[in-house]
């Protein structure tokens, strides 16, 4: 939807929410469905069904969506959307943008072994605390 069409649909609706303040209530759902046969989940989206599975380095086949890059794939548009609906309405223009998110880190399993890994063999920077902390940082070194 071009800007000028936007501030049009938009006004009628605001002028409604100013009359009717619980008219601006909006419930947002998702569905799903899971079954016993395999390790996906089968997400209703507004254009069809989208299949969502484990990412390959978790044991997944790499057949289906990711689920974790689904959700960070819907938060980089919902900033993207509203950035993009703010500037339109406080008339700031915007030739581009690029949103992007992304962090390197490593799998929970693989997280879960390098920590057992730790307590096995007696390293206490690799091992935790029971407050959260890790050993460097609780003998103030960090």
């Amino acid at each position: 939807m071009d800007i000028a069409t936007f501030r049009a649909t938009q006004e009628p609706i605001k002028d409604l929410y100013r009359k009717d303040a619980r008219a601006a209530l909006l419930t947002l759902k998702a569905k799903g469905s899971a079954d016993d046969s395999r390790v996906t989940c089968k997400v209703e989206t507004g254009r069809g069904l989208a299949l969502a599975g484990i990412h390959p380095k978790a044991g997944g086949s790499g057949q289906e969506l990711c689920s974790g890059d689904m959700l960070l794939e819907a938060l980089i548009a919902c900033a993207g959307v509203s950035m993009r609906a703010a500037a339109a309405v406080l008339e700031i223009p915007i030739k581009s943008a690029k949103i992007r998110r992304g962090r390197r880190r490593p799998s929970r399993h693989a997280r879960r072994h390098r920590r057992r890994a730790g307590r096995l063999q007696g390293d206490p920077f690799a091992a935790r605390h029971r407050d959260g902390r890790s050993a460097k940082a609780a003998d103030g070194t960090a």
